[in-house]
């Protein structure tokens, strides 16, 4: 795909390159949340999912003269203007998207989603595309229902406590959880005491929240030092927490 200057507009995008990439990063980090809170979505899929999930606009801009000023975000919400590009174009962004995106060979299950999610049916990751969508544009300042917002949140197995939550930690930055960089040599139990480890708990709290022995619990901690090479509890932490897998 062709590389545009974030300051130096380019008249073949039709778009502005530097909007069109921070309402990307908005819905990535959005859907991460999104699918951290659901357990929906393999990570990686998703977050390109997300990345990718307006790629239909800027081709429709080029074959439609005067699609960016018709159809922008800030002049109606999401459905409106998905609705209108179907009745105006006889065709919409996300189906483009979908098209492109299978034609460059990413994962159909991806390229599905990026098709599939301004439809109000929209389940697995489409849902949290739809539901990262509508949180983006609210934060955007952009026209979105409170309705439509809980709707789509609902479809991710979510309630409206959920979207309080988000719609209250995004602006904060609050930095996302990396992703696994390798597999992970500790076992599921290993990483439920590190996890509470890490959380400050100390082995007495630990083994009543996992109905274990207190000695059960060092054992599980002296396996895990022993296979990530840690010293002691702050750098296993640590190293877990570098690796991505708590």
């Amino acid at each position: 795909a062709p590389a545009y200057d974030i300051f130096n507009g380019d008249g073949r995008l039709a778009l502005a390159p530097d909007r069109f990439r921070l309402h990307a990063l908005d819905v990535q980090r959005a859907a991460d949340r999104i699918a951290e809170l659901s357990g929906i979505g393999d990570r990686d899929e998703v977050a390109l999912a997300a990345i990718l999930h307006d790629i239909g606009r800027p081709v429709l801009a080029r074959l439609h003269p005067g699609y960016a000023e018709r159809f922008d975000r800030r002049s109606a919400t999401p459905d409106e203007r998905i609705a209108a590009e179907r009745r105006e174009l006889g065709i919409d962004h996300a189906l483009v998207g979908g098209v492109l995106t299978r034609r460059w060979g990413v994962h159909a299950r991806v390229a599905e989603a990026i098709e599939r999610h301004h439809t109000h049916q929209a389940e697995g990751v489409a849902a949290v595309l739809r539901f990262a969508d509508m949180v983006a544009a609210h934060l955007e300042d952009c026209p979105v229902s409170t309705q439509d917002l809980v709707e789509s949140a609902q479809h991710c197995g979510l309630d409206e406590h959920a979207v309080r939550l988000i719609l209250y930690e995004l602006p904060q930055a609050k930095a996302t959880r990396r992703r696994a960089t390798g597999p992970c040599p500790l076992s599921s139990r290993e990483l439920d005491v590190l996890r509470r480890l890490a959380e400050g708990k100390v082995y007495k709290q630990i083994a009543a929240e996992l109905d274990l022995s207190a000695s059960t619990v060092r054992s599980h901690l002296h396996n895990v030092y022993g296979k990530l090479g840690a010293l002691d509890r702050a750098q296993a932490v640590l190293m877990a927490t570098e690796q991505g897998w708590i």
